[in-house]
């Protein structure tokens, strides 16, 4: 039977995000990529969010690219186009791109694009998000075509598997693809059986939920098979190991929804290990798979195996005692070889009934009941002859379906005789006919036979499970051994049978009570004695009520969450259901994350069946982190950014910098702060530099002490030195500063320098200002390479000028560069003094004369080496009669000198002097050949000099005396007279002497 559509419902579930991640070493034109969805990818949606995450990052190398474009495409409509620019200086550039997409009917499509030198487009296609499913055991979870086809109907390109169920653990390796789930395939790519493609259908076709699904199952194996190899997880050689490793290859093992297992046709004959060893793996798909909702256990039936009654009461059990797992039966499936299925009436029902149950747990479906399998709870007498019995299930308010001869498959055991002669359906209860009453006990069971069967089932088609051996209750239906919650009421006994009489008796209180049933609320354990008397002798036993002591689950104090914080609860081992109320919205799930501002309730169900409750308040602090930046400055400089200042500490560029200003450079600048609550929060910001303006900085070339005009540079928008702006021309001289600052439209600033080119002037000097004397001629020359200009036009190195005024003169050369230099030399006009000694004159030798050289002179200078102004002397003093020759020079200040002379005729004297004997005595008077010279010792003492000259004054004989007597020879002489000078110190003695 073919269950309704069920309407959708809008539901949230918390889980955890999966990010699907593929990684290719291939590099593809430059571009090398870490993370890259595959075509066909399936992505895992969060239950809370009903989003899933892709990411697509990588690198760029040797900066071929600087520019990515994502657009994204939901059922080919575009939805986002986003694009990021790189620092293409860099010679590798990473590269990331993350997209958030809606579970749901949606095809997702990307074009990539890389821009740079040329254009890089990459195309991914086809990506879906929703739930994913693990189904696990041997031929019948294998489950493909033995009979009629799935692919036909119920195949859906939202329906999706990844890799291969092959048992080759090279080829399981190798395939790390995403495809198109195949039902009817088996052991191949993308294979998943014909029952949970119908049963993903179903989902997807009542949820809008693409479902992704793994199978692994691996037909005759036993439950040995599918252990856990602990040393190696991941081991390809075994059946567990090879679905591990796709879930793990795919990211996918922390978002499985649900595992289904269908196992057991192999272990039919080893109830125990079976019971043991699916055990263990249910332990084991615990760990691996932590997010799971809820596990699903098909019931095996007669058939290939041959399992026994025994052997599908330990699987029935599984419910009972495993948490969260809902056993299934394969009963009421008429398509039925003996071992396997066809499709219709086979596995197709078989998803139809998995399908609801699924929706109700997981999707919060509205289909509430009749989805059940029938389940027996337990087995009564109906009346005091005990020859009827009546089934009471599990659900008591379900319809039950039952074919013709239905009860043909029951079977009770206890006394020899007693059998079962017929049945019926009562509402919702089945009731079986005995052939005869005993007082013995007797043991009902339910056995799925092989083949077709007339059938107990539920609305939907799901046959009664197989059970074994459940006693038949004495007129109660009740047990012996009740739990209760505390505070609770209980109700203990049965509906009364008719003939029966009741007896209660609270051994605590001694209270009793003659009723079917009584009402009590239970505060602490008790224990009732009861009998019931009838058609068989008194049944007398105890009753025990043990209050559930489980603790309440412990959600911990009030907190504050910071970003990316979760608080993972986890009840698993402690509670059989948990569910979790989320802001008003519930959720099941033993394990539950939290991760926003929340008044989370956890209400628990122990393995008694109370409900316990706790209550926690979440508060959620993401500090609002708000970067304020320049997005470009200028080079090598740095700049002031800053945040919303508000926050406890601040830490910038991993440096503890507690304030909410930094001084930046340019790149990435990274911040972390960290508010009162304790939550920290990363940003990060980007500073570009502007370009470098490239401008041409003036040259100016120029003479020494000379300038030249420069101009503001293009590009250039202001330009300053020494800390003044300058104007738009500017004349620069040599004594300009030249570290001048360049200012760009972008207001950055450039130092630099401005070197010129400067040419020496021509070297020279005219001297310093000297003065001339009149009428002297004055000449100038100067070596310079250049050309000449003097003051008189004259273009020579050299001039000559005779001066008779103060004047000045100047002089321009002009050397190859072009360059001038001047130099200028005043010359002040001096007059001569006036020397004038008058006209020749005649002088006795005993006459005295004075001569006057002038006044106003500086310094004087006679030719006898006299420096006085005058000269005062005798005829005498010249010399012997003769004419002499007397000059004067005169100097002024200004070292103008003027000479003169005169001549001086020397006459003989105007008297000759007696000789005094006293002083001299000179004989004979007159003599002939010799003169004697007599000289007293006192004359002699001052060492006298005797001189003979002629009468005209000539100089004949001079001699100094230094003896008393001297004879001096005079035989050459000729006749005449003579004068004969005696001088003694300064003065002079003249005498008149005559030679014969």
């Amino acid at each position: 039977m073919k269950p309704p559509k069920l309407k959708t419902m809008k539901i949230k579930i918390l889980a955890f995000l999966s990010l699907q991640i593929f990684n290719l070493s291939n590099i593809i034109s430059q571009v090398v990529f870490t993370e890259k969805p595959s075509n066909l990818q399936f992505v895992s949606r969060n239950l809370a969010t009903n989003k899933g995450t892709i990411k697509i990052s990588g690198q760029i190398l040797n900066g071929k690219y600087n520019k990515i474009r994502v657009v994204t495409f939901q059922n080919k409509k575009t939805v986002a186009d986003v694009s990021k620019t790189y620092n293409s200086n860099n010679s590798i550039i990473p590269f990331s791109h993350t997209d958030t997409l809606i579970a749901g009917k949606y095809y997702y499509d990307y074009d990539v694009y890389f821009y740079g030198t040329d254009t890089l487009k990459i195309r991914i296609n086809n990506i879906v998000c929703g739930d994913l499913y693990i189904i696990q055991g041997q031929s019948n979870a294998v489950a493909n075509s033995y009979s009629g086809l799935a692919n036909t109907k119920y195949k859906d390109s939202f329906i999706r598997s990844f890799g291969t169920s092959t048992t080759s653990p090279s080829l399981c390796e190798s395939d790390t693809n995403w495809y198109i789930a195949d039902g009817d395939g088996y052991y191949n790519k993308g294979c998943i059986g014909q029952w949970g493609l119908v049963m993903a259908k179903y989902l997807l076709d009542s949820f809008n939920m693409p479902i992704a699904i793994f199978n692994g199952a691996v037909g005759g194996t036993s439950v040995s098979k599918h252990q856990k190899n602990k040393l190696i997880p991941q081991d390809l050689n075994t059946i567990y190991g090879r679905l591990l490793y796709r879930l793990k290859k795919a990211k996918m093992d922390n978002n499985v929804r649900g595992i289904l297992y269908f196992q057991g046709e192999s272990d039919g004959l080893n109830p125990i290990l079976h019971d043991t060893l699916f055990r263990k793996l249910y332990r084991d798909w615990r760990t691996d798979f932590k997010r799971v909702n809820k596990y699903y256990f098909v019931q095996v039936r007669d058939g290939c195996g041959s399992p026994s009654l025994a052997f599908l009461e330990k699987q029935r059990q599984f419910e009972f005692t495993l948490a969260n797992l809902k056993v299934i039966s394969a009963n009421g499936l008429n398509a039925h070889d003996g071992c396997h299925y066809g499709f219709k009436n086979g596995y197709e029902q078989l998803g139809y009934s998995i399908a609801p149950l699924i929706a109700r747990d997981i999707y919060k479906s509205n289909l509430k009941t009749n989805i059940d399998p029938p389940n027996i709870k337990s087995v009564n007498y109906t009346n005091e002859n005990n020859n009827q019995i009546v089934l009471a299930f599990m659900q008591p308010d379900d319809s039950i379906y039952v074919d013709n001869n239905f009860w043909q498959l029951f079977s009770i055991v206890g006394e020899n005789g007693i059998s079962i002669t017929g049945g019926q359906k009562l509402k919702n209860k089945i009731i079986l006919n005995l052939n005869n009453s005993t007082c013995k006990p007797l043991y009902l069971s339910y056995f799925g036979y092989r083949g077709k069967q007339p059938w107990v089932k539920n609305k939907l088609g799901a046959g009664l499970l197989s059970f074994d051996k459940v006693k038949v209750n004495n007129a109660q239906n009740f047990k012996s051994l009740n739990f209760s919650c505390p505070n609770a009421d209980n109700i203990i006994g049965a509906d009364s049978v008719n003939g029966v009489t009741y007896y209660w008796k609270n051994l605590s209180t001694n209270e009793t009570y003659k009723t079917a049933k009584i009402k009590i609320k239970t505060l602490s354990d008790l224990i009732f004695e009861y009998s019931a008397k009838g058609f068989c002798k008194p049944d007398t036993s105890w009753v025990s009520i043990y209050l559930d002591k489980t603790a309440k689950p412990n959600l911990g104090n009030d907190t504050t969450l910071c970003p990316s914080q979760i608080i993972n609860y986890s009840f698993t081992n402690k509670y059989s259901e948990v569910s979790w109320i989320d802001n008003n919205i519930t959720y099941n799930g033993f394990n539950y994350s939290v991760s926003n501002n929340s008044t989370l309730i956890v209400k628990a169900k122990s393995n008694m069946g109370c409900l316990l409750m706790d209550t926690i308040k979440i508060n959620y602090s993401n500090p609002n982190l708000i970067i304020s930046a320049p997005s470009k400055i200028c080079l090598n400089t740095e700049t002031q950014i800053s945040c919303n200042p508000i926050f406890k500490y601040y830490k910038w560029n991993n440096t503890n910098i507690n304030s909410p200003t930094f001084t930046a450079s340019h790149g990435i600048n990274y911040l972390q702060v960290q508010d009162s609550f304790g939550c920290k929060k990363n940003d990060s910001v980007i500073i570009q530099t502007y370009p470098v303006t490239h401008y041409e900085k003036p040259s100016p070339t120029f003479c020494h002490k000379d300038s030249s005009l420069i101009y503001l540079p293009s590009k250039i928008i202001k330009w300053q030195t020494a800390g003044i702006n300058l104007p738009t021309s500017y004349f620069y001289k040599e004594e300009t500063n030249p570290n001048f600052i360049f200012t760009d439209s972008n207001n950055c600033n450039y130092n630099d320098t401005i070197k010129p080119i400067i040419y020496s002037l021509p070297i020279f000097t005219l001297g310093k200002d000297t003065g001339i004397c009149d009428g002297n001629t004055l000449v100038k020359s100067i070596s310079s390479n250049g050309t000449y200009l003097w003051h008189t036009g004259n273009r020579s190195h050299e001039i000559s000028q005779t001066i008779h005024k103060d004047t000045t003169w100047w002089v321009q050369i002009t050397n190859p560069k072009g360059c001038r230099n001047r130099d200028t030399l005043k010359i002040r006009h001096h007059v001569f003094p006036v020397v004038n000694l008058g006209e020749d004159k005649s002088l006795h030798k005993d006459e005295s004369l004075t001569l006057d050289a002038g006044s106003g002179a500086s310094s004087y200078l006679w030719n006898n080496g006299l420096t006085t102004q005058t000269r005062s002397f005798k005829g005498q003093d010249l010399g012997d009669i003769g004419t002499y020759v007397l000059w004067a020079q005169a100097t002024n200040s200004h070292d103008c000198s003027d000479r003169d002379s005169v001549s001086i005729t020397v006459l003989g004297f105007t008297s000759l002097k007696t000789i005094n004997k006293e002083i001299i005595n000179i004989f004979p008077q007159p003599a002939k050949d010799v003169l004697n010279v007599e000289i007293p010792m006192k004359t002699l003492n001052n060492y006298p000099t005797l001189s003979i000259q002629s009468i005209d004054g000539k100089l004949i004989h001079k001699q100094t005396i230094n003896q008393t007597q001297t004879i001096i020879s005079i035989e050459d002489l000729e006749s005449g007279i003579y004068i004969i000078v005696l001088k003694i110190g300064n003065q002079n003695y003249t005498y008149k002497w005559l030679k014969e």
